[in-house]
């Protein structure tokens, strides 16, 4: 019964009933037909679910499209995957290639992947030209004997202007569109945040594009501040079009999850809370582990910790005690050090015969 705080794959696993907002996302998405790229957010913290949602939309995305000649061609990237800031460029633009590669018999889409590889070599290279005069000298080198013009050609060819005005050309010639995610921004260092959104910035003119980004906007404004020395909200701003917010589970609805899943607990190991119990269980519930409860995320944590405790301690302590230790340990783990290095003055030498025993314990 352990859960892994993985991403729920599809609406059926959606316990916080978030389907409708994720359905409704997707044919907003779907219905965007303007050929002008697209910028959209879904910003929330760390935790709330963003991915969960994500993969719900891109599963409405795929029923509602799913007998399309035209459907859309949707590539998630994770930029997690990649430890560095030069790997986040090639990698992303290498991602784009190999998608198109799937589409074997459409030769305008194999064209388009090149094109990307190609585009994103020249923009990964030019990110290392501190001189560019510098750089090109070995390269004119290959042309002698074969004269200006041939130089001067493959010059112009391996410009970035040039090469994104051929993905232009031929972006506006497919009639597919493109659904490209970005999950996880959050996640990345200060620097690589900021190659991202440089990275969407770049790409900002392709038509036939729509961008679904993810991350907690606290932490990516915070970060592009830092490293762009400006107003990350308005950097931001200049960057997405529409921004959608996680919507909040309310706390009954986790608080009931919590419940639900300690009852399985117990009827695993069965115990049963007698009725002269469920009193005592409620308050300490109510008191000492929901105010600790945010998000689903925070119900495995503590849930998980619990559960293996359990399975060899169950013997030796009442189950809702140990619930709410594991939760003081996992949440506030200060406390529940304080608690360890004092149990004597809390509990006495011998079954708390000695509490409150002189004025230095009272005040402990």
């Amino acid at each position: 019964m352990f859960n892994t705080d993985k991403p729920i794959e599809t609406n059926n696993q959606d316990c916080l009933k978030r389907t409708n907002f994720s359905k409704q996302l997707a044919k907003a998405i779907l219905n965007y037909t303007k050929q002008d790229n697209f910028v959209i957010s879904l910003c929330g913290k760390w935790g709330s679910g963003k991915t969960s949602i994500i993969n719900m939309v891109v599963e409405e995305m795929d029923e509602l499209t799913k007998n399309k000649e035209d459907k859309p061609i949707i590539i998630q990237f994770n930029p997690w995957n990649y430890t560095d800031s030069d790997q986040l460029i090639s990698q992303f633009f290498s991602t784009l290639q190999n998608k198109l590669l799937n589409y074997k018999s459409n030769e305008n889409l194999k064209n388009i992947g090149d094109l990307f590889q190609n585009y994103g070599s020249i923009l990964d290279y030019t990110r290392y030209i501190p001189v560019v005069g510098k750089y090109f000298k070995p390269v004119r080198g290959l042309f002698k004997g074969f004269g200006k013009s041939a130089e001067n050609k493959y010059l112009k060819e391996n410009t970035i202007e040039f090469q994104k005005d051929k993905i232009i050309t031929a972006l506006k010639e497919q009639n597919q569109k493109f659904i490209i995610i970005i999950d996880d921004i959050d996640r990345l260092t200060n620097s690589q945040i900021r190659s991202i959104f440089q990275l969407v910035n770049s790409i900002a003119g392709f038509p036939n594009m729509i961008y679904l980004l993810s991350f907690d906007r606290e932490v990516v404004t915070r970060a592009l501040g830092e490293v762009q020395n400006c107003d990350g909200n308005e950097y931001l701003e200049k960057i997405i079009q529409v921004p959608f917010n996680v919507p909040e589970a309310s706390k009954q609805m986790v608080n009931n999850i919590l419940i639900d899943r300690v009852d399985k607990i117990l009827e695993k190991n069965n115990y049963a809370i007698s009725e002269e119990d469920n009193s005592y269980c409620a308050d300490v519930i109510n008191n000492s582990v929901l105010p600790f409860i945010d998000s689903v995320r925070d119900i495995n944590r503590i849930l998980n910790s619990f559960e293996f405790k359990y399975g060899f301690m169950k013997n030796e302590i009442h189950p809702i005690d140990l619930l709410a230790i594991t939760t003081l340990q996992i949440c506030v783990p200060n406390v529940y050090s304080w608690i360890e290095q004092n149990k004597q003055n809390l509990l006495g030498n011998s079954y708390g015969n000695n509490f409150y025993k002189n004025d230095e314990m009272k005040k402990n």
